[in-house]
C-alpha cells in the first residue's frame, strides 16, 4: 500500500534531486498566493500554509501575502497566530479590506468591541 507508493515516487525522482517545499520556486508575489490559493481550493491547507510561511519571509514586506497567511491561518483555527499575521498586514498595507474584515471578526468573537469596530470601519 503505502510503503509501494512512496517507493514508486522515490523512484521517479532523479538522482541527487531535491524535493522543494510548496511555492519554493515562487519569483513574485502574485505566482506565489496563485500557488497557495490553488492549493487551498484543492483541499491541500497544510500546504499552502506552508507555501504561505514561505512567502512570508521571502516577500516579508508584503502585505497581500501577509493577508493571505493570515486569513487562511483563522480559517484552519490558529486565531490568535492570524491577528499577528493580519496585522501585519494592515501595517504595510493599509487598504487590505479582508485583512481589516478578518480582524474585526477576530476581535468582536474575542469580545474587543472597541477594536472589533475600528476595523469593521476600516473593511
Amino acid at each position: 500500500g503505502i510503503l509501494v507508493l512512496a517507493l514508486a515516487c522515490d523512484a521517479k525522482k532523479k538522482p541527487g534531486s531535491k524535493v522543494k517545499a510548496p511555492c519554493e520556486d515562487a519569483t513574485t508575489v502574485q505566482l506565489l498566493i496563485k500557488r497557495a490559493r490553488k492549493l487551498t481550493t484543492g483541499g491541500d491547507q497544510g500546504a499552502a500554509l506552508r507555501c504561505l510561511e514561505v512567502g512570508s519571509r521571502r516577500f516579508e514586506a508584503s502585505g497581500d501575502v501577509w493577508e493571505d497567511y493570515g486569513a487562511l491561518s483563522e480559517d484552519m483555527g490558529m486565531r490568535h497566530e492570524a491577528l499577528e499575521m493580519l496585522e501585519r498586514a494592515i501595517t504595510l498595507k493599509p487598504s487590505l479590506g479582508l485583512a481589516a474584515l478578518r480582524l474585526g471578526n477576530i476581535y468582536a468573537a474575542l469580545n474587543d468591541d472597541d477594536r472589533a469596530i475600528r476595523f469593521f470601519k476600516k473593511a
